[in-house]
């Protein structure tokens, strides 16, 4: 899995945070990286970004690199890429989330989720950038 290429369209604006979407197998991709021991970088394929650029975006995010750790999860900016990090259990819990919407698994049957730090937060670290997973159709 490590170095895998997942098929999401990931941007990012300082306002805003980051929003990724993916249909419901890439999202499940998505899911296991985030499960993966060993970490490692995962690139977002460019063929699935659309031609018209990021907006209402600043610019599009190139991937995602994960580094287990310790603590709560940090959901940071590292020039085009997310880099994620935190305990293996926390990883888990971020990664289940993100697997639930792309099964339709989340109460309401939503199509998307916010991923934000508030007080107390169970898993996120406090520093985390805010994320919307988006489930996309195919």
């Amino acid at each position: 899995m490590k170095n895998a290429s997942l098929l999401i369209d990931a941007r990012y604006s300082p306002n805003s945070g980051y929003s990724l979407e993916g249909s419901p197998e890439a999202l499940v991709t998505l899911a296991d990286a985030l499960e993966s021991e060993s970490g490692g970088r995962f690139d977002f394929d460019p063929r699935v970004r659309p031609a018209e650029g990021p907006q209402p975006y600043d610019e599009f995010v190139d991937g995602l690199v994960l580094i287990p750790g310790e603590g709560a999860v940090r959901i940071e900016k590292q020039g085009r890429l997310i880099e994620v990090s935190g305990a293996p259990d926390k990883l888990g819990i971020l990664a289940d989330n993100i697997r639930d919407l792309a099964l339709g698994s989340i109460p309401g049957n939503s199509e998307h989720m916010h991923i934000e730090y508030h007080p107390d937060h169970y898993f996120l670290d406090e520093s985390a950038e805010p994320v919307v997973v988006e489930r996309t159709s195919g």
